[in-house]
């Protein structure tokens, strides 16, 4: 919501309330749109193909992602994503210095879209952000994505190359993995969506819901322990790379059930999933 407020740059400050505002404390945070009203920092910063030129973008006074420039900044080329900045204030950028292995955002001048917001692709071949993250007993994740392709990882928390926990695609949808079990049954949406997801060092009481409905037969297996990376488009240090678009994707260092429908509601809001 917008009310009167003091403006600073191209934001109206200490009006804007965000799903952080709401339901602070995240360990991590990313997205694009504004998650928290006192965030001053940018949403992404782009590298754009003509001249290899990078350019913080940041947000529009609704808490939008400022599309008008990146656009004017990308002109008629591409432009990808070389950090995705991490609104929790705990500067867990994820980060990517090679050029060949950055996400996409425009494409010869027109911004990526899913359900007409801006959206980062990871194109399955060589794509992939990532950022240390050392992590406690109990994680709590949200994430917003549309699958494209049919195998690789979607991404999530990593113990190097292991799975603690990550998203692995398969041919009917994304399920969950910790240090190698999969969690069943898969969750067989192949299209825009939101999965909450909650692990715990001792393996038991994870909770995965598509969409906000629980998916069932989710098996009490596994551990969180040691995780140090979060990986966006693939597995920790190794390849196995994820072909999808990525919107918004949130951890919390903590158990957040009791909050989750109202993190979901907040997050469909937004970008109208389901």
């Amino acid at each position: 919501m917008i009310g009167i407020g003091l403006h600073i740059g191209n934001r109206v400050m200490g009006a804007y309330v965000g799903l952080l505002d709401t339901y602070p404390n995240a360990a991590a945070a990313y997205s694009v749109r504004l998650l928290r009203g006192n965030y001053t920092g940018s949403a992404i910063r782009v590298r754009r193909s003509s001249d290899n030129t990078e350019q913080n973008i940041g947000f529009t006074s609704a808490g939008n992602l400022n599309t008008t420039a990146l656009t004017s900044f990308c002109g008629a080329g591409d432009g990808f994503v070389t950090t995705w900045y991490d609104q929790s204030g705990n500067s867990i950028n994820l980060i990517q210095t090679t050029a060949i292995n950055q996400p996409q955002i425009v494409s010869s001048g027109s911004v990526l879209l899913v359900n007409t917001k801006p959206c980062i692709r990871f194109d399955g071949i060589d794509d992939k952000l990532t950022q240390v993250l050392l992590f406690g007993s109990v994680s709590t994740q949200f994430f917003v994505y549309d699958k494209i392709g049919s195998t690789g990882y979607l991404g999530g928390l990593f113990l190097g190359s292991s799975e603690s926990p990550g998203f692995l695609f398969d041919s009917n949808g994304v399920f969950p993995y910790q240090q190698g079990p999969q969690f069943g049954p898969t969750y067989s949406n192949n299209n825009q969506a939101l999965m909450s997801f909650k692990a715990s060092t001792t393996g038991t009481n994870w909770e995965l819901y598509g969409n906000a409905n629980a998916i069932e037969g989710v098996q009490n297996i596994g551990n969180l322990i040691n995780v140090n990376t979060v990986s966006l488009g693939g597995r920790g240090t190794s390849s196995n790379f994820g072909n999808f678009d990525s919107q918004e994707y949130i951890v919390y260092a903590s158990n957040q059930m009791s909050n989750r429908t109202g993190i979901e509601n907040n997050i469909n809001s937004f970008y109208s999933i389901y």
